[in-house]
């Protein structure tokens, strides 16, 4: 089976973000309910263990289950923020055309695509407003007063990042947010063949 590594549907699911995740939420259900909950014995003890705060790597299906489960999920990184909200988006954005192009689909693959995308997207609107204003410094420097707009100083000094508001800054990297709504129109996710608008 070939896998095309570049789908948005492979890295949500295959590229992984630091985060912190209490240890409660990292109980996998299907063993606790075959096999029991770990315990020391000390019932107290065992309820500090499960709000201890937890670094792991998830990908961005994972996290996105968790927090729809009610779970509290730190990423670690703005970078990763951005990155999960721009795989989120890109994602919706595929579907998008999916939809458009697409004269069947399954009615059990179409229920599986409804929920996973209403889910995603309010992962995307919640982490809209920590990414909207990141920005990333460029690698260039102010190394000389040819590179800057800064008037000379005396005996051939030079402007550092630090002494200036010209931090180079490129303007934020994140793409126009777009609600699940602007993306696909909802009625869509109701439907089978392509007529049924």
């Amino acid at each position: 089976m070939n896998v095309d590594r570049e789908s948005t549907g492979f890295k949500l699911f295959k590229q992984i973000f630091h985060c912190r995740v209490k240890a409660k939420h990292l109980i996998d259900v299907e063993h606790a309910a075959e096999f029991g909950l770990p315990s020391t014995g000390d019932d107290q003890y065992d309820a500090e263990l499960a709000e201890v705060w937890n670094d792991v790597y998830l990908p961005a299906s994972d996290i996105a289950e968790l927090i729809n489960d009610g779970a509290d999920v730190i990423i670690v990184a703005l970078e990763d923020a951005t990155r999960i909200y721009e795989l989120i988006q890109n994602h919706l954005e595929w579907w998008e055309d999916q939809f458009r192009q697409s004269f069947y689909f399954e009615p059990g693959r179409i229920k599986r695509v409804k929920r996973d995308i209403e889910l995603l997207s309010r992962v995307a609107a919640g982490l809209f407003p920590m990414v909207e204003s990141y920005v990333r410094k460029e690698d260039k420097h102010l190394t000389a007063r040819d590179d800057s707009i800064m008037p000379f100083r005396p005996e051939g000094e030079t402007y550092t990042l630090d002494q200036t508001d010209l931090g180079r800054y490129d303007p934020s990297i994140v793409k126009e947010h777009r609600t699940l709504e602007d993306i696909i129109d909802t009625k869509v996710l109701d439907r089978v063949r392509i007529w049924e608008r």
